[in-house]
Formats: C-alpha cells, sequence, structure tokens
C-alpha cells in the first residue's frame, strides 16, 4: 500500500510542468491595454512601462528562486541576441524584465549569474502581495507580454519557444507550418521493430515536407493537449529540442506549433557529417540538442538522464522511418561547436545524437 501511494505521488508530480502550461497560461486578453505601472532597476533609478510606448515590448515576469524561470533565461537571451536589431512595422522592439523578488541581493546575484543584457527591474513585493502581479493577473511565472507601440496585449506565453514563435510570427522571420502528422500511416509496430536497421546509403532526392512533418512529429511532436510529446523526457523537462539540416537551410522544429523555425539558409550538412563525408549528402539531418538549464539539474546522473532521452528521440526517429520506408542512422559524430555557433546557442546547450535520414537507394 505504501508503495503504491509512493507511485502515485511521483506520477503527481511529474505531471505537474505540463498541467503548468495548459492551466496557467497569460490571462489578460489579446487588444486590452497592458496596465501601466513604475518600479526601480538595479541603481534605483524609476522606470516606466509608459516611457516604452512607441516601442515594442517584451515584458518578462520572473523570479531568481523560481526553477521554471531559471530555466528559460538561456532561450530568453538567445532571442533578445537573435531580435536586437529586428524592428516590427518599422517600430523597434524592446525588453523589460520585472522581478518578484523581496531579496535584493538574491536579485542582484541571479543579475550578476545570469548576465541578461536589458533593463531589470523589480519593487521588492513578492509575487502574491505585488501589485503588478494583481494588475497584470499572472498565475505563473515566467509570463510573458507582448505589448505594441501603443500599449496594447498583443501576446502572451509562458516559454521561451512560445515567445520564438510569436517575435517570429510578427516580425515575419520565416517559419513554416508542417502539414499535420499522418497519424494513420506506416507498419504495426512489431513489423517495424523486425524491418528496423541502419543505413548510411540514400537516393538522391529530398525529403518531402510530408515525411519531414511525420518525422518530427514521431521524434518529438506534442500529441497531447497539455503540451506532453511523443518521447517522453525525464520529469517531463522536454530539454531535447530537434533541428533540421537539409540542402536548403537549418531550422528548429517547434512541437507546440508543429511548425520549423528559421535558422540560416544555405547547406550546412557537412557540420553534422563531420569526419564521416560520405554523409554529408544525407537528404537530411535531426541533430537533437540538450537544454542543460531547462533540464534543471547538474551532475553525471543528469547527464545521464539527458543523453537516455536524446537516445528514446532518436530511436522514435528509426521506428518511424522503419514503418514508413524511409531509412536512417544513428549518430554522435559531428561537429559540435560549429553546430552551437551555426545556431547561435551557448555552452549550456549539448548536441548529444543525429540521425541522417534518407529514402533507401536502389542498392538497398
Amino acid at each position: 500500500m505504501t508503495r503504491h501511494l509512493l507511485f502515485l505521488l511521483i506520477a503527481f508530480l511529474c505531471s505537474l510542468p505540463g498541467m503548468a502550461q495548459s492551466e496557467n497560461a497569460p490571462a489578460l486578453t489579446v487588444g486590452t491595454s497592458a496596465p501601466l505601472f513604475v518600479a526601480p532597476d538595479t541603481l534605483g533609478q524609476k522606470v516606466a512601462l509608459k516611457d516604452y510606448r512607441g516601442s515594442w515590448i517584451v515584458l518578462d515576469f520572473w523570479a531568481s528562486w523560481c526553477g521554471d524561470c531559471r530555466r528559460e533565461i538561456p532561450g530568453m537571451k538567445r532571442l533578445e541576441a537573435a531580435y536586437r536589431n529586428v524592428s516590427i512595422d518599422g517600430k523597434p522592439l524592446k525588453w523589460l524584465s520585472v522581478s518578484f523578488d523581496d531579496n535584493h541581493e538574491n536579485w542582484r546575484k541571479a543579475l550578476q549569474k545570469y548576465q541578461m543584457p536589458w533593463p531589470q527591474i523589480s519593487d521588492g513585493k513578492p509575487w502574491k502581495k505585488n501589485p503588478i502581479a494583481a494588475v497584470y493577473k499572472l498565475k505563473w511565472i515566467p509570463t510573458c507580454y507582448i505589448i505594441d507601440p501603443e500599449g496594447r496585449i498583443v501576446s502572451g506565453v509562458i516559454t521561451a519557444e512560445g515567445l520564438e514563435a510569436e517575435l517570429s510570427r510578427l516580425s515575419g522571420k520565416q517559419q513554416l507550418l508542417l502539414p499535420a502528422p499522418s497519424t494513420e500511416r506506416g507498419t504495426d509496430i512489431m513489423t517495424a521493430l523486425r524491418k528496423r536497421h541502419s543505413v548510411r546509403q540514400y537516393a538522391d532526392r529530398p525529403l518531402s515536407q510530408q515525411d519531414i512533418a511525420d518525422l518530427l512529429w514521431a521524434a518529438g511532436g506534442k500529441n497531447r493537449e497539455d503540451g506532453r510529446l511523443t518521447s517522453p523526457t525525464a520529469m517531463n523537462r522536454q530539454e531535447i529540442i530537434l533541428f533540421l539540416f537539409t540542402a536548403k537551410g537549418c531550422y528548429r522544429y517547434l512541437p507546440e506549433h508543429h511548425a520549423l523555425q528559421w535558422i540560416c539558409d544555405g547547406d550546412n550538412r557537412a557540420l553534422v557529417a563531420s569526419r564521416q563525408e560520405a554523409l554529408a549528402k544525407s537528404p537530411a539531418f535531426i541533430v537533437m540538442v540538450a537544454d542543460t538549464r531547462r533540464f534543471g539539474q547538474e551532475g553525471q546522473q543528469a547527464e545521464r538522464m539527458m543523453c537516455a532521452d536524446a537516445g528514446i528521440v532518436s530511436q522514435n526517429i528509426n521506428v518511424c522511418c522503419a514503418s514508413t520506408g524511409m531509412a536512417t542512422v544513428t549518430r554522435a559524430t559531428m561537429d559540435k561547436d560549429g553546430i552551437i555557433s551555426l545556431l547561435g546557442l551557448d555552452s549550456t546547450f549539448d548536441p548529444i545524437l543525429n540521425n541522417a535520414i534518407g529514402y533507401p537507394a536502389e542498392t538497398e
């Protein structure tokens, strides 16, 4: 009985991240005026939201004691750097973070540690007693709102991934919505497992858009309304990010929207093939990158768990290929430093595995 109760408790705790995404969405309605406020910055100077009128604003609510907030910081920093010189409808995009730390020293230490290069403010009042949190009806942090130059709410999100999708939509940066996954295609699971084998030679033709959509969804797509994925991850951290490399460009897969976020044009498959040059012309690669900050733990056990999570994604790709007539091989070889540089990531991101993918060559 005691073991049964312990199992139920563990299951409940593991479900909390997914529940949070669906139950704690930002409450302010799109089109309403963003509530105004004033709070001091790190030097004690008053900063007013109304001073940002005329610009687009990413308004970020967080706290240094919030583990979910800390896990999103690397993604936020990457987005701020990527959009630093981007305008929307001719208006600049600015960033402002509001902290609910009631301990100034802890806030200062966190800012020093995480080095977020945009204005930071805090009135020193805790989240549940904070008047700013009250007028923004915050049920969860982190929460981000995008505010237009007239001061109206345009969008609200609770993850860096969601923010990326919204900024892409607003700025016109390329985002390709993929076809819906064909969940009825393919053989049964036992037949797929019987057929599964590694292939390193592929037909000289690109993958179809439908096959790319099905592969990415199988690898780590959203398969439930609560935001959980086809590939399980430890504690539902969802720390494995998928990047697609083709002859035309490099893209990040956004499971929440089943879409591809454009990263860069050009053929960079050689970075993934690395010293195995014969694979450089593989029609596509899916690269599995672990966001170690998002995982939220350090040490050998954490590294093993993230490697296991990447392995599950790779196996999903293998089974999908075997089931649908595509071919693949799982690899660890790649130019990790070159990939990190190309994708604009920092040292907290770790490329773990990749799958070369194509259609079987005629000799297969």
